[in-house]
């Protein structure tokens, strides 16, 4: 990769993305790059074309095989590429899907020069319990040598992003994705809900949706009906007041809340 700077868009539920972007943006720096590190679910912060002379990073994570509608809204609006150079990471709690090869796809069709992509295992944000102190530092730390050597490996011309049309079920996993259709399925699996006795009305799981999907109706909140399952409000509500009725599990993130709103730019925002 030869840009001097380079842009990080991130999408993020409950903070694994974020932490990876952090890992990938500070062995960038210590190589010399220029790097900012933006939300894709804030295109105002985000730059314009003007700024295409940057290396453009995309760093997602991949939920059912597949990445959120965010995600998708985000690259489907990405400006004519012209030959900016970008790559691919993405956090995963198992298997990736092959869906690389689609996203790769599409950005080469706008005209993007792809020079790398790759998948890193973290913690699973729905249902599990929390991670130990010493079990979550691990994990930081094993998934910040590993994006630090895929930067090194970026920066020396060794990595490659596999556009390959052979894996036929990523192709069709990208679709339904893109159509929200996996993400509605697993909504009406495990429907989130609002327990108004423990609600505090903060509004912060407002402010964080990235899908709006959280409205207001007789000065209560409430989920409406695009939900695309990310936890970010489950992650981060104060109070634990929002879960899948009948099902207990432990409140999980791994960005803490003031280092989340900061990110969206949402610091001073109460």
């Amino acid at each position: 990769m030869n840009a001097t700077a380079v842009t990080l868009a991130v999408f993020t539920g409950t903070g694994n993305s974020l932490v990876l972007a952090n890992a990938v943006a500070d062995r960038l720096r210590q190589a010399g790059k220029t790097v900012q590190v933006l939300p894709m679910d804030n295109p105002d912060r985000f730059p314009g074309a003007d700024q295409d002379n940057a290396a453009l990073g995309l760093v997602m994570p991949l939920a059912c095989f597949t990445s959120y509608p965010t995600v998708w809204r985000f690259v489907d609006a990405l400006p004519p590429g012209h030959g900016r150079e970008t790559f691919l990471v993405a956090s995963m709690g198992g298997m990736s899907g092959g869906m690389a090869g689609p996203i790769g796809r599409l950005l080469r069709r706008k005209g993007y020069r792809l020079v790398g992509a790759r998948a890193f295992v973290m913690c699973g944000n729905y249902g599990n319990g929390i991670p130990s102190a010493d079990a979550f530092s691990a994990m930081v730390a094993a998934v910040t040598e590993k994006a630090g050597r895929f930067v090194d490996d970026l920066l020396a011309g060794r990595t490659r992003w596999s556009t390959s049309r052979l894996n036929l079920v990523a192709t069709v996993l990208a679709a339904i994705g893109r159509r929200r259709l996996s993400f509605r399925m697993f909504q009406r699996l495990f429907p989130l809900a609002i327990d108004q006795d423990k609600c505090i009305h903060c509004g912060l799981c407002r402010d964080l949706c990235p899908e709006a999907n959280i409205g207001e109706a007789d000065g209560r909140f409430v989920l409406l009906d695009h939900c695309q399952s990310c936890q970010r409000c489950v992650g981060y509500c104060p109070v634990q007041a929002i879960g899948v009725p009948g099902k207990s599990y432990a409140q999980f993130r791994t960005v803490p809340v003031e280092e989340f709103k900061a990110f969206l730019g949402l610091k001073n925002k109460s």
